[in-house]
């Protein structure tokens, strides 16, 4: 393969996500970028540190698509069960047509760099806004989103792997489970009693040597 001329980082970033969207994340390695390239792994290092930058990179470009496909299905009904329901889908969606894209989403960075990326923010605030209906405290609002990521990325994944046998659509399935959990909402409860509480001593003590922001929607996404 003959060298290709004006190498740059995006065009690096371009190659990774193309390479794990046909042959997976795993694929994803300094050499096959060069080989895609023409060129020898060295010469990758003119204009990147290393992978972990690369993988960081393709997290925000992926995010920055799924931020978009989300935000394009809920054009007219950013608030409400069917903006909810209408996000679900579009997640379903993006993970079904670019599997290496969604599993490049899901790349944790540094926290150190985090606040690199806006459509991290931009997912949550689409997410926090489609939730503004329901009566939530803040907390509240936390559990929320952790809980609806939860089911999207669970869907997604087992659909990923062909884990749905059952003769039922898979959106139709979708539909009804977010009706259970946007029901749950609507008494405007989530966080359980104080007394009822009970916190993984691993999950604690994490939490308490956490110091940069909520990493729940990410998709570095994991896109918190």
């Amino acid at each position: 393969m003959s060298a290709k001329i004006g190498i740059n980082h995006d065009m690096i970033v371009n190659t990774a996500l193309d390479l794990a969207e046909g042959r997976g994340m795993e694929s994803v390695t300094m050499a096959n970028i060069a080989r895609e390239l023409g060129i020898k792994p060295p010469s990758l290092y003119n204009h990147i540190k290393g992978l972990d930058e690369i993988r960081l990179a393709m997290a925000i470009k992926a995010q920055n698509l799924l931020y978009n496909h989300l935000k394009e299905a809920v054009n007219g009904k950013e608030s409400g069960p069917e903006s909810v329901k209408e996000m679900g889908k579009a997640y379903l969606s993006f993970a079904h047509q670019y599997p290496g894209l969604y599993e490049a989403s899901l790349l944790a960075p540094d926290q150190g760099v985090s606040d690199d990326n806006q459509s991290a923010e931009s997912i949550i605030d689409l997410t926090l806004k489609a939730l503004s209906v329901y009566s939530l405290k803040q907390e509240e609002l936390i559990h929320a989103v952790r809980g609806l990521r939860s089911i999207l990325h669970g869907i997604a994944d087992l659909d990923r792997k062909g884990g749905f046998k059952l003769q039922v659509g898979l959106i139709d399935s979708l539909e009804v489970i977010l009706e259970i959990f946007l029901n749950g909402l609507k008494d405007g409860g989530t966080s359980p009693p104080a007394s009822k509480r009970r916190i993984i001593p691993s999950l604690a003590k994490n939490s308490s040597q956490r110091n940069g922001k909520d990493q729940t929607m990410s998709y570095r996404t994991g896109n918190r």
